[in-house]
């Protein structure tokens, strides 16, 4: 994700606006080629929405766990546009999440605390969201490819 968003950071000094990152990709026609400034900002919006769905998740029901905020956020946010391998690979890695306490501690948060910072980012990133991926009007974004070496 990185990489992603020093991508982004680079266009700013010519392109200064997301409409504008978007404009000049789909002019390229490369809004849904890999690694250009609109398919990392769609990668990283999924990835606000996923963060944004796993505190809502685990906001909403004090005893669900860890596991489940996310695999229930993963399903709905990032699979997708994962392709199977990929799919695999995280579900499995699900199973070394810690504990929901354990989380939470290892982010310096208290129940309490993840709760009130969580209302503030919830409906701010989901309308982030929102009005970002309404610039991808039309555009139907591929899969993540894997290619294997060995």
């Amino acid at each position: 994700m990185v990489v992603k968003r020093e991508s982004l950071e680079q266009a700013s000094s010519r392109l200064p606006t997301l409409n504008a990152v978007i404009a000049a990709d789909k002019k390229a026609g490369t809004v849904t080629t890999k690694n250009s400034c609109s398919r990392n900002l769609h990668r990283l919006l999924s990835s606000i929405s996923f963060i944004s769905s796993l505190l809502q998740n685990l906001a909403t029901d004090k005893a669900c766990t860890l596991h489940t905020a996310t695999a229930s956020a993963y399903s709905s946010t990032m699979a997708p546009m994962h392709n199977f391998f990929v799919r695999t690979a995280v579900k499995g890695g699900m199973y070394t999440l810690p504990t929901r306490a354990g989380f939470l501690q290892s982010i310096g948060e208290t129940e309490e605390s993840a709760r009130v910072h969580s209302a503030k980012f919830i409906p701010t990133s989901n309308t982030l969201v929102q009005k970002a991926e309404a610039l991808f009007a039309g555009t139907s974004m591929p899969k993540s490819d894997t290619t294997w070496t060995g």
